[in-house]
This record gives structure tokens, C-alpha cells and sequence, in this order.
């Protein structure tokens, strides 16, 4: 939807056509015409570019039959739109802030690279890519919800146990994922089993971490 609130249509001729999709990208990144396409899928041109214009409404069935064809390309991908009213089923963007490193320090990135995401996050979750080959999960994706970063207390302390569970902001800009522990007049270690500390740290938030994801395929532009 575009940002005032009106859907872009496209060409569709249909007064409240059906979500966005992305089959124009895939097919014609792949090189083919539609008429190509519809061979391929033992149905007609008009069927396809239907689908392509937003005169048809796109089913998970159709969107997994045109991917096949167009590269091996996951329906959900096939289905994707950036728009608010997307298609439930359809993949969803990830916004990839930075990569963490083997002292576990997170560095941001100035623009966010959009990856596959898993449709049952939190609207707020980004990514961080794990770059640490002393991690079992090197290259894979942390994620966490920035928006719900808060100041640390006792009681997040405590659910941390012992593992590094949270993102960790500095007052001086610096980010980290690492275990958390008191220190003296209110400042606090950072530690890791991989890195030397970092002792009397000032936090400013923290971060709960949601878990980790497989990397996703890098989404159409948006």
C-alpha cells in the first residue's frame, strides 16, 4: 500500500484487486515471457499475466507452480509484497541491521539488507548475521525486537541465567551480545567465554534475544 493509505494497483482493472505479488520480478529475472511461462505450466499467457496484473487472486498452489518453473523459487517468495495487507502466507521481510563478530560485538550497518523471515515474528524483529566460526551457528541470523529494548534491572539479570541472552547497548554507541553481570556504583561486566570482558560497562538497554534463523533467500526490492 502505497504510503497515503491507496493501494498501487498496477494495471489491474479490479475496483479492490488482491495483494501484491511478485512474479513479474522472478520471471522476468529468470528471462521469460509470460507466454513462456504458461507453456511451461500447461495453461495460457492471459491465466499468468492475470495473476501478474492483479486480476486473479494468487492461491498458495498457483504461487508454488510458478516458482517451480521460475528457478525452484519458494511460493512464499513468489507471493511477497511489502505492503501491509500481503498475503498472509507470504514471506516476510526481515531487515538485516549488521553482523556480530567472534567477541560477540554487533556491528550496524548504515542501510539494512531484506531477507526471508518467518511470518510469525514479532512486527519489530530485525536480524543481526552471526560471522563466528567458533559459534555452531556461524552465518545463520539472531534475532531480536529492538523496539522492546529497556534498561537493565535485577530481574533481567536474572533471566539471562548463564547464558548471553540479550543485545546489549552502550552509552557510548557500542553493541554487544554478552552475559551481563553487576558491578560496582551501578556499572556492569560484560562477559564472554570467547572474548576478554568488558569491565564497568555503562548500559543503556537491553534487548531480549528471540532466537535464531536459517539465512534467508535476499528478498525482491522494495
Amino acid at each position: 500500500m502505497i504510503a497515503d493509505g491507496r493501494r498501487r494497483t498496477g494495471s489491474s482493472r479490479l475496483k479492490n484487486p488482491p495483494p501484491e505479488n511478485s512474479i513479474r520480478y522472478y520471471r522476468q529475472r529468470k528471462g521469460l515471457t509470460l507466454k513462456e511461462v504458461a507453456t511451461l505450466l500447461g495453461t495460457t499467457h492471459q491465466t499468468i499475466q492475470r495473476l501478474e496484473e492483479l486480476n486473479q487472486v494468487l492461491t498458495p498452489d498457483w504461487a508454488m507452480r510458478i516458482g517451480s518453473v521460475l528457478g525452484g523459487i519458494p511460493g512464499a517468495l513468489i507471493a511477497y509484497s511489502d505492503d501491509e495487507d500481503a498475503y498472509p502466507w507470504a514471506a516476510r521481510p526481515i531487515p538485516v541491521m549488521g553482523v556480530i563478530d567472534e567477541r560477540r560485538q554487533i556491528e550496524l550497518q548504515q542501510e539494512p539488507l531484506y531477507r526471508v523471515g518467518l511470518t510469525n515474528r514479532p512486527t519489530g524483529t530485525v536480524a543481526i548475521e552471526v560471522r563466528d566460526r567458533t559459534m555452531l551457528l556461524d552465518g545463520w541470523l539472531l534475532l531480536y525486537d529492538d523496539t522492546q529494548a529497556e534498561p537493565i534491572t535485577d530481574d533481567i539479570i536474572a533471566l539471562q541465567a548463564n547464558n548471553e541472552r540479550f543485545v546489549c547497548r552502550l552509552t557510548d554507541g557500542t553493541v554487544w551480545v554478552r552475559r551481563i553481570v553487576p558491578a560496582a556504583n551501578g556499572l556492569h561486566h560484560l562477559e564472554t567465554d570467547h572474548a576478554p570482558p568488558i569491565y564497568d560497562a555503562h548500559v543503556k538497554s537491553v534487548a531480549l534475544v528471540l532466537g535464531f534463523e536459517r539465512p534467508g533467500q535476499d528478498l525482491p526490492p522494495r
